[in-house]
């Protein structure tokens, strides 16, 4: 069977590395190429065994910073979730049935830390099958492994089996730990390569953004958002009873710049009680507006749903001024009709600024010139 030579480019350092691929090797997922990186490897290009021997090419291995080593990535379409100037945020929350739509909730989220991290790592390599790796056993340098119960419980060792993260956990495919003591949970085979890396912090840190019912809250100025001055909405046609009720939040100075998060839960604010945990959270949606975010400015059909931004760090701040937050463009889900400001039943705070009058639905006009992010 021919080989296969694969180019892989970090999404952080952006450096490149080849890799051979074939049935019996694993493809890396996370970056090797520089120590302490927390990128992931993208495929960027393939290449065939007469290619890598031909005269012109290129050594396989890693590669440089060097421009003209560096193959550019393209640069990934978003979608902003601000709502205002100032990175205000709105969500819609639809409320189970028979419970009350609370006054104050906040977002919990985890956030990659920006700065590197200070790291003791080990390597050993596998002479037969083997089921753990303990204190006694010394590195490819000659170090005993070393970490305490803090560092496990603050998720701060991390396991590479020949380049792929192991989880830590209780399944078949993932790894136990106990202090100085890595547990496979299935055995891995001989010449395999194993990674423990123990960092000095924690690589992540935990945030929190508050959320204040419009209705309560009473804004009314633009500033504090293109969706500040309405109470409820439908994001279903009205006739399915779904009627969600919207909150601000207009303080993002607990984010840092330049990080990604994810979202880990919704809690109540006034007892931190969990409303919608990590794997409950499609009944929260980001309602989103365009640019200069003015009332007529905001998107009626599309949201992001919060249940998208769990996991993978989806969700990127700004790198200067006031605080914007951005998602992925594709995390942004389509609505069919338009959400319906509901003004039937005197459910919004302020009339619009414009025709002072609340829209309750969207012409086609303004969709196709104002509202659009996607093709329907």
């Amino acid at each position: 069977m021919a080989l296969k030579y694969v180019s892989y480019q970090c999404t952080v350092c952006r450096k490149t590395k080849d890799s051979v691929e074939d049935p019996y090797r694993t493809i890396p997922n996370i970056c090797s190429i520089t120590p302490g990186c927390l990128g992931k490897l993208l495929f960027v290009s393939e290449k065939s065994q007469a290619d890598v021997l031909s005269p012109t090419s290129k050594l396989i291995g890693t590669q440089s910073t060097n421009p003209e080593n560096v193959v550019a990535l393209k640069k990934e379409e978003t979608v902003s979730l601000s709502t205002s100037n100032f990175g205000s945020l709105a969500i819609a929350i639809l409320w189970p049935s028979g419970q009350t739509a609370v006054p104050a909730v906040k977002l919990k989220l985890t956030q990659r830390k920006a700065y590197e991290i200070k790291y003791q790592q080990y390597i050993f390599r596998t002479t037969a099958l083997t089921s753990g790796i303990s204190s006694s056993t010394k590195d490819i340098s000659g170090k005993f492994l070393r970490f305490d119960t803090n560092a496990i419980q603050q998720k701060r060792v991390n396991i590479l089996v020949n380049g792929v993260e192991k989880p830590i956990g209780s399944q078949p495919n993932e790894v136990t730990l106990t202090p100085n003591t890595v547990t496979f949970n299935n055995p891995i085979p001989a010449s395999s390569t194993v990674s423990v890396i123990v960092y000095s912090e924690a690589s992540t840190i935990e945030r929190t953004l508050f959320f204040d019912l419009n209705s309560v809250k009473m804004n009314t100025d633009i500033s504090f958002g293109s969706w500040a001055n309405i109470g409820k909405a439908a994001l279903r046609p009205q006739n399915t009873g779904e009627i969600w009720y919207i909150y601000s939040c207009t303080f993002l100075s607990d984010i840092s710049y330049s990080t990604k998060s994810k979202i880990d839960a919704l809690l109540n604010t006034s007892d931190d009680s969990v409303i919608f945990s990590e794997s409950e959270l499609s009944n929260v949606r980001f309602l989103l507006a365009n640019s200069p975010y003015s009332h007529v400015d905001r998107i009626y059909n599309f949201t992001v749903d919060a249940d998208k931004l769990n996991d993978d760090y989806s969700i990127t701040s700004s790198s200067s001024g006031f605080i914007q937050l951005s998602v992925p463009k594709e995390m942004a889900t389509e609505f069919y009709p338009p959400i319906e400001i509901i003004n039937s039943r005197g459910d919004y705070i302020s009339s619009d600024d414009y025709s002072n009058i609340i829209q309750t639905t969207t012409l086609e006009k303004n969709i196709v010139s104002k509202k659009i992010i996607g093709p329907i």
